[in-house]
């Protein structure tokens, strides 16, 4: 396979996950719901990053129908 080179194709600008959901403004026992598998993942992925940075600590169970809702622990 043959790949072109482009050249002065801007690079878009970083989404953070962190940014789509509410982990920093969370206090301990707070709570949120995403609805699919794959938001769970990320938002749990945020967490870990956020944990890393201050300590923060977060937990996602199945609730709500089916759905997944995570917690602020720690």
């Amino acid at each position: 396979m043959t790949y072109k080179i482009e050249k002065h194709v801007p690079i878009p600008a970083v989404r953070g996950a962190g940014l789509q959901f509410p982990l920093e403004q969370m206090e301990v026992g707070d709570s949120f719901v995403v609805d699919t598998k794959a938001e769970r993942g990320a938002a749990m992925v945020a967490a870990s990053i956020i944990r890393q940075k201050n300590g923060k600590t977060f937990v996602s169970r199945i609730a709500d129908e089916g759905k997944f809702r995570i917690w602020r622990t720690a």
